[in-house]
């Protein structure tokens, strides 16, 4: 490997980007500091054809250069190719504290898919267990409302595969839609998607309760369907109850 400064326009954005967007204002922070401070770690980029090259690793960096009316770039040029490259970014993308967990998705499925490594071997590289990998690949089979509210953090990746479990798109995007706007929490949504799966057993998944929806200037009240009956309630009136499986299951024979 080599280093050199490279032209911008010279210069291509990754094939396979993994972020799928860019904070504004930390890119805004970033081109300040290269600005008054330099560029600290050059970027790394690999040869595509004569004159021309693709970045493997420093993608915001390569923008907060562009951002400021920078020529060129400090690069570091890698002989590395394929899926050696892609291992580069994606080992570097994973490391970055502020991808949300769909971008870390996407990441490691382009390792996967390019270098043909196996979850344990990407976990052995990443230095994550492999049950956080087979997680976090997973999250790219959500239906793609969940997929966004993951992404921009309005839903927690475990509620959102709890909402992907109701495999009907309408009930799915009305509960999706009362979570994101009243706020409530896991363990309300859980007991929404039971009362779904619970009408589904008996045979008429449209019989299933639904909350209303909320209202704009309203005061917000979470409510959740009754285990036993079904009605809805405030879930402020409603009481908790330490049960076995067994006796539960038997509660909601009742």
């Amino acid at each position: 490997m080599r280093t050199e400064k490279i032209l911008l326009d010279l210069i291509d954005a990754p094939e396979f980007a993994h972020r799928v967007d860019f904070d504004n204002q930390a890119l805004n922070e970033l081109a300040d500091s290269i600005k008054n401070v330099g560029l600290i770690q050059p970027i790394i980029v690999r040869v595509t054809k004569p004159g021309r090259y693709e970045i493997i690793a420093g993608h915001r960096r390569y923008l907060a250069h562009k951002m400021i009316g920078a020529v060129d770039i400090d690069s570091v040029i890698t002989t590395h190719i394929g899926a050696h490259a892609e291992a580069i970014k994606a080992i570097e993308n994973l490391q970055r504290a502020d991808l949300s967990p769909m971008e870390e998705a996407r990441a490691i499925d382009a390792m996967m898919t390019v270098n043909n490594r196996s979850i344990d071997d990407v976990a052995r590289m990443l230095n994550r267990s492999p049950t956080w990998i087979q997680n976090r690949v997973e999250l790219l089979l959500l239906p793609d409302d969940l997929c966004q509210a993951i992404h921009t953090g309005q839903l927690a990746a475990s509620t959102a595969k709890y909402l992907s479990e109701v495999d009907d798109d309408q009930h799915r995007r009305y509960l999706t839609t009362y979570a994101l706007d009243s706020g409530a929490s896991a363990r309300v949504i859980r007991e929404w998607v039971n009362a779904w799966k619970i009408a589904r057993d008996a045979g008429d998944p449209s019989t299933a309760p639904i909350p209303d929806p909320v209202v704009f200037g309203q005061e917000v009240v979470v409510s959740m369907p009754c285990g036993t009956c079904g009605e809805v309630y405030d879930h402020r009136s409603m009481v908790i109850m330490r049960v076995c499986r067994a006796c539960a299951s038997e509660i909601s024979k009742l």
